[in-house]
Protein backbone atom coordinates (compact mmCIF):
# COMPACT_ATOMS: atom_id res chain seq x y z
CA UNK A 1 0.00 0.00 0.00
CA UNK A 2 1.47 3.17 -0.97
CA UNK A 3 2.13 6.27 1.33
CA UNK A 4 2.37 9.77 1.32
CA UNK A 5 6.37 9.54 1.69
CA UNK A 6 6.69 7.54 -1.75
CA UNK A 7 5.78 10.37 -3.35
CA UNK A 8 7.95 12.99 -2.50
CA UNK A 9 10.55 12.91 -5.15
CA UNK A 10 8.58 12.11 -7.99
CA UNK A 11 7.34 15.94 -6.91
CA UNK A 12 10.64 16.83 -6.17
CA UNK A 13 12.21 15.88 -9.35
CA UNK A 14 8.87 17.80 -11.37
CA UNK A 15 9.66 20.74 -9.86
CA UNK A 16 12.89 21.27 -11.05
CA UNK A 17 14.94 18.51 -8.55
CA UNK A 18 15.39 21.33 -6.17
CA UNK A 19 16.62 20.25 -2.61
CA UNK A 20 15.66 22.96 -0.24
CA UNK A 21 12.00 22.48 -1.27
CA UNK A 22 11.67 18.86 0.31
CA UNK A 23 10.18 19.62 3.39
CA UNK A 24 7.48 21.92 2.05
CA UNK A 25 6.59 19.22 -0.57
CA UNK A 26 5.13 16.92 2.44
CA UNK A 27 2.87 19.62 3.05
CA UNK A 28 2.07 20.43 -0.70
CA UNK A 29 1.17 16.60 -0.95
CA UNK A 30 -0.73 16.24 2.16
CA UNK A 31 -3.02 19.35 0.71
CA UNK A 32 -3.79 17.53 -2.75
CA UNK A 33 -4.44 14.35 -1.27
CA UNK A 34 -6.98 16.83 1.13
CA UNK A 35 -8.77 18.17 -1.44
CA UNK A 36 -9.15 14.56 -3.59
CA UNK A 37 -10.29 13.10 -0.70
CA UNK A 38 -12.90 15.60 -0.07
CA UNK A 39 -13.66 16.04 -3.40
CA UNK A 40 -14.38 12.89 -5.08
CA UNK A 41 -16.37 9.91 -3.66
CA UNK A 42 -13.34 6.89 -4.19
CA UNK A 43 -15.08 3.69 -3.11
CA UNK A 44 -11.49 3.41 -1.21
CA UNK A 45 -13.11 5.99 1.34
CA UNK A 46 -16.06 4.55 1.94
CA UNK A 47 -17.45 2.51 4.64
CA UNK A 48 -20.65 1.38 6.15
CA UNK A 49 -21.25 1.66 9.82
CA UNK A 50 -24.50 0.15 11.91
CA UNK A 51 -25.55 1.31 15.05
CA UNK A 52 -28.92 1.24 17.13
CA UNK A 53 -31.31 3.40 18.13
CA UNK A 54 -32.59 4.31 21.56
CA UNK A 55 -36.04 4.58 22.76
CA UNK A 56 -36.25 8.88 22.91
CA UNK A 57 -32.52 9.61 21.20
CA UNK A 58 -32.92 10.86 17.78
CA UNK A 59 -29.31 11.88 17.28
CA UNK A 60 -26.09 10.98 17.36
CA UNK A 61 -23.05 12.30 15.82
CA UNK A 62 -21.07 11.28 13.03
CA UNK A 63 -19.14 8.56 13.52
CA UNK A 64 -15.27 7.75 13.54
CA UNK A 65 -14.59 4.33 11.60
CA UNK A 66 -12.03 2.17 10.58
CA UNK A 67 -12.28 1.20 6.69
CA UNK A 68 -13.17 -2.53 6.38
CA UNK A 69 -9.89 -3.14 3.98
CA UNK A 70 -7.88 -1.02 6.20
CA UNK A 71 -5.08 -2.55 8.71
CA UNK A 72 -5.09 0.13 10.98
CA UNK A 73 -5.88 1.42 14.54
CA UNK A 74 -6.56 5.04 13.86
CA UNK A 75 -10.11 6.25 13.14
CA UNK A 76 -11.41 7.75 9.71
CA UNK A 77 -13.70 10.87 10.41
CA UNK A 78 -16.79 10.66 8.39
CA UNK A 79 -17.39 13.41 6.02
CA UNK A 80 -20.92 13.02 4.59
CA UNK A 81 -23.60 10.21 5.25
CA UNK A 82 -24.20 8.78 1.73
CA UNK A 83 -27.54 6.53 2.58
CA UNK A 84 -29.15 5.24 5.42
CA UNK A 85 -31.26 2.47 5.38
CA UNK A 86 -33.26 1.05 8.77
CA UNK A 87 -33.73 -2.87 9.52
CA UNK A 88 -37.09 -3.73 11.23
CA UNK A 89 -36.03 -5.50 14.18
CA UNK A 90 -39.89 -7.27 14.65
CA UNK A 91 -39.80 -8.61 10.53
CA UNK A 92 -36.48 -8.02 9.67
CA UNK A 93 -37.62 -5.72 6.57
CA UNK A 94 -34.92 -3.08 5.08
CA UNK A 95 -36.74 0.37 4.84
CA UNK A 96 -34.91 3.09 2.92
CA UNK A 97 -34.37 6.52 5.67
CA UNK A 98 -35.10 9.37 3.02
CA UNK A 99 -33.26 12.21 3.15
CA UNK A 100 -34.70 15.65 4.36
CA UNK A 101 -33.60 19.34 5.08
CA UNK A 102 -33.53 19.96 8.65
CA UNK A 103 -35.66 22.23 8.62
CA UNK A 104 -38.15 19.47 7.73
CA UNK A 105 -37.61 17.64 10.96
CA UNK A 106 -38.84 20.68 13.18
CA UNK A 107 -42.09 20.04 11.81
CA UNK A 108 -42.35 17.01 13.63
CA UNK A 109 -44.56 16.45 16.94
CA UNK A 110 -41.56 15.22 19.40
CA UNK A 111 -44.45 14.16 22.03
CA UNK A 112 -43.67 10.62 23.94
CA UNK A 113 -46.96 9.82 22.33
CA UNK A 114 -45.78 10.17 18.31
CA UNK A 115 -42.72 8.03 18.92
CA UNK A 116 -42.19 5.38 16.13
CA UNK A 117 -40.01 4.00 13.64
CA UNK A 118 -37.88 6.61 12.09
CA UNK A 119 -38.66 6.91 8.29
CA UNK A 120 -36.07 10.23 6.83
CA UNK A 121 -33.29 11.65 8.30
CA UNK A 122 -31.15 14.91 7.87
CA UNK A 123 -27.61 15.64 8.61
CA UNK A 124 -26.35 19.17 10.56
CA UNK A 125 -24.10 20.29 12.98
CA UNK A 126 -21.78 17.09 12.25
CA UNK A 127 -24.73 15.13 13.30
CA UNK A 128 -27.01 12.14 11.73
CA UNK A 129 -30.35 12.57 13.02
CA UNK A 130 -33.78 10.82 12.97
CA UNK A 131 -37.61 11.68 12.40
CA UNK A 132 -39.99 10.32 14.23
CA UNK A 133 -37.60 10.20 17.12
CA UNK A 134 -37.47 6.13 17.59
CA UNK A 135 -39.83 4.47 20.29
CA UNK A 136 -37.57 1.62 20.33
CA UNK A 137 -34.47 0.10 19.61
CA UNK A 138 -34.07 0.26 15.51
CA UNK A 139 -30.69 -0.96 13.87
CA UNK A 140 -29.76 1.83 11.27
CA UNK A 141 -26.89 0.93 8.73
CA UNK A 142 -25.25 4.20 6.90
CA UNK A 143 -22.93 4.30 4.36
CA UNK A 144 -20.04 6.69 4.87
CA UNK A 145 -17.78 9.02 2.55
CA UNK A 146 -14.69 9.40 4.77
CA UNK A 147 -12.14 12.31 4.93
CA UNK A 148 -8.71 11.24 3.72
CA UNK A 149 -6.84 10.05 6.84
CA UNK A 150 -3.09 12.32 7.31
CA UNK A 151 -0.76 11.28 9.64
CA UNK A 152 0.80 14.99 10.18
CA UNK A 153 3.48 13.40 12.41
CA UNK A 154 4.98 10.54 10.15
CA UNK A 155 4.04 11.03 6.70
CA UNK A 156 4.71 7.47 5.94
CA UNK A 157 2.12 6.45 8.05
CA UNK A 158 -0.36 8.25 5.57
CA UNK A 159 -1.58 5.63 3.66
CA UNK A 160 -3.22 6.86 0.51
CA UNK A 161 -6.31 5.41 -0.29
CA UNK A 162 -7.15 6.69 -4.10
CA UNK A 163 -7.22 4.70 -7.14
CA UNK A 164 -3.72 3.85 -8.57
CA UNK A 165 -4.84 5.82 -11.48
CA UNK A 166 -5.94 9.07 -9.81
CA UNK A 167 -1.94 8.88 -8.04
CA UNK A 168 -0.74 10.73 -10.97
CA UNK A 169 -3.39 13.34 -10.35
CA UNK A 170 -2.40 14.03 -6.87
CA UNK A 171 1.66 14.54 -7.82
CA UNK A 172 0.31 17.48 -10.47
CA UNK A 173 -1.72 19.14 -8.14
CA UNK A 174 0.76 18.87 -5.60
CA UNK A 175 3.16 20.26 -7.54
CA UNK A 176 1.00 22.87 -8.85
CA UNK A 177 0.31 23.93 -4.94
CA UNK A 178 3.62 24.38 -5.12
CA UNK A 179 4.67 26.40 -7.85
CA UNK A 180 1.43 28.55 -6.41
CA UNK A 181 3.08 29.13 -3.53
CA UNK A 182 6.21 29.79 -4.68
CA UNK A 183 4.79 32.56 -6.56
CA UNK A 184 5.75 30.79 -10.20
CA UNK A 185 2.12 31.14 -11.86
CA UNK A 186 2.81 30.33 -15.36
CA UNK A 187 4.03 27.20 -14.09
CA UNK A 188 1.17 26.17 -11.85
CA UNK A 189 -1.02 27.50 -14.06
CA UNK A 190 0.28 24.63 -16.57
CA UNK A 191 -0.54 22.01 -14.08
CA UNK A 192 -3.84 23.02 -13.75
CA UNK A 193 -4.95 23.11 -17.51
CA UNK A 194 -3.97 19.65 -17.57
CA UNK A 195 -5.75 18.78 -14.34
CA UNK A 196 -9.12 20.88 -15.15
CA UNK A 197 -8.71 21.32 -18.56
CA UNK A 198 -8.67 24.57 -20.46
CA UNK A 199 -11.08 26.07 -23.81
CA UNK A 200 -9.33 25.92 -26.92
CA UNK A 201 -9.70 29.95 -28.37
CA UNK A 202 -9.50 28.39 -31.99
CA UNK A 203 -12.52 26.23 -31.78
CA UNK A 204 -14.36 27.72 -28.53
CA UNK A 205 -14.92 23.72 -27.33
CA UNK A 206 -13.34 22.83 -23.91
CA UNK A 207 -10.99 20.27 -24.42
CA UNK A 208 -11.05 17.81 -20.92
CA UNK A 209 -8.14 17.77 -18.42
CA UNK A 210 -6.89 14.79 -16.57
CA UNK A 211 -9.53 14.42 -13.98
CA UNK A 212 -12.35 14.53 -16.02
CA UNK A 213 -11.11 11.84 -18.07
CA UNK A 214 -10.41 9.80 -15.11
CA UNK A 215 -14.14 10.53 -14.12
CA UNK A 216 -14.62 9.31 -17.73
CA UNK A 217 -13.10 6.28 -17.22
CA UNK A 218 -14.92 5.82 -13.68
CA UNK A 219 -18.21 6.25 -15.22
CA UNK A 220 -17.55 3.49 -18.24
CA UNK A 221 -16.46 0.91 -15.50
CA UNK A 222 -19.85 1.62 -13.61
CA UNK A 223 -21.88 -0.09 -16.64
CA UNK A 224 -23.79 -2.33 -14.52
CA UNK A 225 -25.22 0.44 -12.15
CA UNK A 226 -28.05 2.05 -12.24
CA UNK A 227 -27.01 5.85 -11.94
CA UNK A 228 -24.32 7.96 -13.26
CA UNK A 229 -21.41 9.51 -11.48
CA UNK A 230 -22.38 12.72 -13.17
CA UNK A 231 -26.06 13.82 -13.82
CA UNK A 232 -27.05 13.88 -17.96
CA UNK A 233 -28.16 17.13 -19.04
CA UNK A 234 -29.95 17.92 -21.80
CA UNK A 235 -31.29 21.09 -23.67
CA UNK A 236 -34.51 22.60 -21.94
CA UNK A 237 -37.39 23.93 -24.75
CA UNK A 238 -39.95 25.66 -23.27
CA UNK A 239 -42.56 24.50 -26.65
CA UNK A 240 -43.15 28.14 -26.87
Amino acid sequence: MAVLGDFVGRVQLMMGNRHEITDRVFGWLQDAYLELGMSYPFEELEDVYEYFTEAGVAAIDYPVTALANASRTEGYATRAVRSAVIINSTTSNVIRLRKKNPLYLDLFNEATTSRRMPSVYATTMRTFEVRPIPDDVYKIRLRLWLKPLINYSDNNLTQIDLPDDWWEIMIYLAAAKGYLELLELDRANTLLTLLHGAEDPRSGRREPGLIHQRLRIRQAESFDEEYNIQPLVRRYTSGL
